[in-house]
C-alpha cells in the first residue's frame, strides 16, 4: 500500500501514466492536469482530491473512493468505474464516454454532473 506523506500533496501537471496507485491514500491530493492515463487506482482513497482537467483515460478506478473530488473537465473516457464512490464529486464538463459501469454500487449518487 502506497500512501502520500500527508493530505494535500501537490502532484499537479505530472506524468503518472500507467503508474500503480492501487490502495493509495491520496486524500486531498492536487492532481490537476496530471497525466493519469492507464493508471491503476483500484481501491485508492481520493476523497476531496483535485483532479480537474486530469487525463484518466483507460484508468482502472474499481472500488476507488472519490468522495467530494473535483473532476471538472477530467477525461474519464474508457475508465473502469465499477463500485466507484462519487458522492458529492463535481463532474461538470468531464468526458465520460465509454466509462464502464459508472452507476454500479455507490456510483454517481450525489455527484454534480
Amino acid at each position: 500500500i502506497w500512501c502520500s506523506a500527508g493530505p494535500g500533496m501537490d502532484l499537479s501537471g505530472r506524468n503518472f501514466s500507467r503508474v500503480n496507485f492501487r490502495k493509495a491514500c491520496l486524500i486531498e491530493a492536487n492532481l490537476e492536469r496530471a497525466d493519469l492515463a492507464g493508471a491503476d487506482f483500484q481501491y485508492a482513497q481520493l476523497n476531496n482530491a483535485k483532479l480537474a482537467g486530469a487525463d484518466l483515460r483507460g484508468a482502472n478506478l474499481t472500488g476507488t473512493t472519490l468522495f467530494g473530488a473535483d473532476l471538472r473537465g477530467a477525461d474519464l473516457r474508457d475508465t473502469n468505474m465499477e463500485a466507484v464512490d462519487l458522492r458529492d464529486a463535481d463532474l461538470r464538463g468531464a468526458e465520460m464516454h465509454g466509462a464502464g459501469q459508472p452507476g454500479h454500487a455507490s456510483g454517481r449518487t450525489g455527484a454534480c454532473v
